[in-house]
């Protein structure tokens, strides 16, 4: 009788032993089996699905006007390097 109330009140303590030095590597696992995920690509309601093509067309748009953006710099970057080259020769030909 004794003995198993020993045992009783050791084996939770031991178990949080156990824990304490395993939790390093349960601790990820948690987090994935136990706590719900928030903020994910499920869709609980087939009308979200509205959203997330939203989403995806205003990614498609944002990345298209940024090529597009860098693109025109670079050729007003070339434009620009042209002129300075032709402006540096006309001067140089002026002084001479």
């Amino acid at each position: 009788m004794i003995l198993r109330l020993i045992l009783s009140i050791l084996l939770p303590f031991m178990a949080l032993g156990l824990q304490w030095i395993l939790w390093p590597w349960i601790a990820p696992f948690v987090r994935f089996f136990f706590i719900p995920p928030q903020l994910s690509w499920t869709l609980d309601n087939p009308a979200n699905l509205h959203s997330v093509g939203m989403f995806l067309v205003m990614g498609y748009l944002f990345s298209e006007t940024q090529d597009r953006l860098r693109l025109a710099q670079r050729n007003s970057e070339t434009a620009l390097a042209k002129t300075s080259s032709v402006l540096m020769s006309v001067t140089s030909y002026a002084r001479h």
